[in-house]
């Protein structure tokens, strides 16, 4: 059984690389697969690894379709439904995920995906679950920040079998009809009457997370504390919980059946005692409204348990593999997701350690569990998330007991209570908020260090090396083996995939929506050019797009973080680069009226700096000069042996006939950022023809509201025969310029990491 288990989910690790779904005459190879299974039977791994695969695919185009049809993105479209989950409401904006059931259309019927992600501003009443609507939308794909190191939110739609966004620009709804016989009203029902009677207490979110699963009341702040601590797990309704809850219902009721011989004799305690435990997951499963990651939870404890019944042993690798080829079964699009690889990498390894204990003291049993996890798994947060937690073996061997043994039984019956409506639950739940007050600030003073957690992205060769070493380790007795299998682990830190060599320039325009953010890299120095935007709601491409691209390639200090002008587009994430430790010198093109409080040089014309070969002049604005923030852009030329970079801010064509008033030839350079995204107020004839680019690279958004680049503008510089990139067409646009090889462009990042569930200009 490991070895089909394990092959099965080589077939479905190697669909998750298609860049685009295959035809669908690839599911002709089924009944092939079955005849040769029936003649040729000894080939049964190379089955099973193709059913992996054909499985797999079978389950992304029922995620996928219908697509939403290209004709109707951005136009009026009357749509029915009902709102399926509220994610953000207040009085100016509400965000919910709409279930669609018609659309409505003279034109022609297009397609719909199933579940939309909606926003409505300035909503004319409060938006429930499970209302019947009828909205007038406009939609449109989402369409991803395709960089190295930024989160795929076309991953997480995918995943959710959200197929669109979009916004609502007329509507009414029904409240909902509630039906006593529906079990998904019921525990609707219970959480609506939980956020009632206890929002007001400060741990109120945690409750809500760990008793239904709901966690959009915990803040970012929040989860960088938990992700610091390594902690995240314990607000996640996991297999850690649900085993918790089953083997405290299991041994308490094994407990009180041998109280009777009789039922003893005729059933055996074991046997009542594990059913009475799979009650109690599958119902905290319910309240947790079966998400992915219970079910995939409920189906590894269910299996422990019928293990159990049937006198099998629980910790057993042929059980784990039979888990892991029904949970693959369940859900073949599990394994590109984090919590998959968490899960069966903590069971595997709490296999290992309880095989090779040697010792029969629980504590160091428990202390060693907790290590060797922590280690196990830091490879894999720090793949997915960029960040793992250094101090997470000594808090979680105080955490998890503590949640798990104390916070989580109590919590679960006094939910019990309060959904039998009896009274005592109300002082209960203060008991809970205390205990988590205690909990928060335990975990808070443990992140307060700074060695605490630890920001990098390996490559995927590293983790591989890592894994596969730290098993060795735990494995291996022999003193060689072991000192190989350290070396092993060492290669996630030591393989750096793209590293600068002497003489080498690397220019990476980020894919950062309508707005714009580069980034300047030698061997020994890096620079940052504009940081993007942020949006009312928070959100801001330093932390989304830059900060984890700086990680991706193992940046740790910025020389030089130039912010060209104060327009939000350029420089709305500039607060959370200054926080973020990484500014060692920040100059302005154009000060705004409020300033950082760190030391701040103006961009000035004449000033350069050598990087080893490598020359920066700044030729714009002159020291005396007053104009719109456009204007004050800081003009740079970047001048390396093998070509030369203009980078360009937001001028307009009054700066550019003075550059060429005041430099003339000596603005020829090979590579242009395009001035203010390919406005109409830029880019004149005259400038484009002392500059001779031979690249012209646009850094717009998706479907931007500006039309950027403007159609005139582009066919300016095809008529010089200039080539044009356009970061919302390509993302992330990387050029290296090495003294021996010359410029070098990279394969847009858009397509080079493109995959089935990517939208793309071709669709």
């Amino acid at each position: 059984m490991i070895r089909i288990a394990v092959t099965f989910l080589l077939g479905a690790l190697v669909f998750q690389t298609v860049p685009t779904l295959p035809s669908w005459h690839v599911l002709l190879l089924a009944p092939f697969i079955i005849a040769l299974f029936r003649y040729y039977p000894k080939g049964y791994l190379l089955y099973f690894l193709i059913a992996g695969f054909l499985w797999s695919y079978l389950h992304a185009i029922f995620h996928l379709w219908p697509h939403l049809d290209y004709r109707i993105q951005g136009q009026d479209v009357e749509i029915t439904g009902t709102v399926k989950a509220v994610q953000n409401q207040s009085q100016h904006y509400t965000r919910f995920i709409f279930q669609t059931e018609e659309i409505v259309t003279n034109k022609y019927n297009p397609s719909l995906p199933k579940k939309l992600m909606l926003s409505w501003y300035y909503p004319k009443n409060v938006i429930n679950e499970r209302q019947a609507c009828k909205f007038i939308v406009r939609l449109k794909r989402y369409w991803r920040f395709a960089n190295p190191g930024s989160s795929d939110i076309e991953k997480s739609m995918f995943l959710q079998g959200i197929g669109a966004r979009g916004y609502v620009r007329e509507g009414s709804c029904k409240n909902p009809i509630l039906s006593i016989s529906s079990s998904v009203n019921v525990r609707d029902r219970l959480i609506e009457r939980f956020a009632d009677q206890n929002s007001t207490l400060a741990y109120f979110a945690w409750m809500m997370a760990l008793s239904y699963g709901v966690r959009d009341d915990l803040s970012e702040q929040d989860w960088q504390v938990l992700r610091s601590s390594g902690t995240a797990h314990l607000v996640a309704i996991s297999g850690l919980h649900l085993s918790v809850i089953g083997f405290f219902v299991f041994f308490i009721c094994r407990h009180c059946i041998r109280l009777s011989v009789r039922l003893c004799e005729r059933f055996g305690a074991q046997r009542i005692a594990a059913c009475c435990a799979m009650l109690a997951v599958f119902f905290y499963a319910y309240l947790a409204g079966f998400s992915i990651p219970t079910q995939r939870a409920l189906i590894m404890v269910c299996i422990a348990f019928t293990a159990i019944i049937f006198n099998k042993p629980v910790v057993s690798f042929p059980l784990l593999a039979t888990t892991l080829f029904i949970t693959l079964l369940w859900d073949p699009l599990s394994v590109i997701t984090a919590s998959f690889w968490l899960s069966f990498l903590a069971v595997l390894s709490i296999f290992f350690i309880i095989k090779s204990a040697t010792s029969s003291n629980k504590w160091w049993i428990a202390l060693r569990i907790q290590i060797f996890l922590a280690v196990a798994l830091f490879p894999i947060s720090l793949w997915f998330f960029q960040e793992g937690s250094i101090i997470s073996p000594l808090v979680n061997l105080i955490a998890v007991p503590y949640i798990s043994f104390i916070v989580l039984p109590i919590l679960l019956l006094t939910q019990v209570l309060f959904a039998l409506g009896i009274s005592i639950s109300n002082d209960l739940f203060y008991l809970l908020d205390n205990l988590l007050a205690y909990f928060w600030w335990f975990i808070k003073q443990a992140t307060a260090f700074s060695f605490a957690s630890y920001q990098y992205q390996p490559s995927l060769l590293g983790v591989l090396l890592f894994e596969i070493g730290w098993i060795l380790f735990l494995f291996v007795k022999q003193h060689l083996f072991r000192a190989i299998a350290l070396m092993l682990c060492a290669g996630l830190f030591l393989i750096k995939s793209n590293a600068m060599q002497d003489g080498q320039l690397r220019l990476a325009v980020l894919d950062v929506g309508q707005g714009l953010a580069l980034v300047i890299e030698t061997k020994t120095h890096a620079m940052l050019y504009d940081v993007g935007p942020q949006f009312p709601s928070g959100f801001n491409t330093a932390d989304a797009v830059v900060i984890p691209y700086l990680h991706s390639r193992h940046i740790r200090r910025l020389d030089k973080m130039v912010i060209s002008h104060h327009d939000n587009d350029h420089a709305g994430g500039l607060q959370t680069m200054l926080e973020s430790g990484l500014v060692n010198e920040l100059l302005f093109g154009h000060a705004a009226k409020t300033m950082p409080t760190m030391p701040v040089q103006k961009c000035q014309q004449g000033d350069t700096w050598l990087w080893g070969d490598v020359r920066f002049n700044v030729l714009h604005p002159p020291a005396d000069w007053q104009a719109n923030r456009n204007n004050s852009s800081c003009v740079i030329q970047i001048l390396h042996p093998a070509g030369t970079i203009l980078l360009t801010g937001d001028i307009e064509a009054e700066v550019e006939y003075r550059l060429l008033a005041r430099f003339g030839d000596n603005l020829r350079s090979d590579i242009i950022v395009v001035p203010h995204h390919g406005s109409l107020s830029s880019s004149s004839t005259e400038f484009l023809e002392a500059v001779s680019p031979r690249v012209a690279i646009f850094s717009t958004g998706y479907r931007n509201r500006y039309g950027f680049p403007h159609a005139t503008i582009q066919s300016r510089y095809q008529a010089l025969g200039v080539k044009q990139l356009n970061t919302a067409k390509e993302g992330a646009i990387v050029f290296e310029l090495d003294v021996n090889a010359g410029i070098q462009e990279q394969l847009g990042y858009r397509k080079s990491s493109q995959r089935y569930w990517h939208s793309s200009l071709e669709d």
